[in-house]
């Protein structure tokens, strides 16, 4: 017989790294399946259908805000939880997570823009340089 207050549904939870979907008939019957399994360092929440990945988390910066005109600086950036990154900026170009590169010469005021992108967020962060003039 088929019960009143038993209206079919599917719900999902999460377990550790393991989200569930229990599926509820008009009997009142339940059946739990594992759907997926979250790989570090994505997880899953409550309610939820799908593993999630955190947010990154990045820096850019140089030890100096001001360098002699056509010196160069030292550029250091890094991240958590990003695929790749990016950053640019006076003609400059360098790829990877984290790291440090020294600069072009600094001749006029520039930005060194950091981008990075995961499967599920970008990031974008900077630092400015600014030439003292020459005396």
């Amino acid at each position: 017989t088929v019960r009143p207050e038993c209206a079919p549904q599917s719900t999902y939870s999460c377990d550790g790294q393991t989200i569930r979907r229990t599926d509820t008939s008009r009997l009142c019957e339940t059946t739990t399946v594992d759907v997926q399994t979250c790989v570090a360092p994505s997880f899953c929440t409550a309610g939820a259908a799908r593993c999630y990945l955190p947010a990154i988390v990045g820096a850019i910066s140089t030890p100096v805000e001001f360098v002699a005109s056509g010196a160069r600086a030292t550029i250091s950036w890094t991240s958590t939880h990003a695929s790749t990154c990016t950053v640019t900026g006076n003609g400059d170009e360098w790829t990877g997570r984290s790291g440090s590169e020294l600069s072009s010469p600094i001749t006029q005021e520039v930005k060194y823009s950091l981008n990075c992108v995961s499967m599920s967020s970008t990031f974008t962060d900077s630092v400015t340089l600014t030439p003292l003039p020459a005396r």
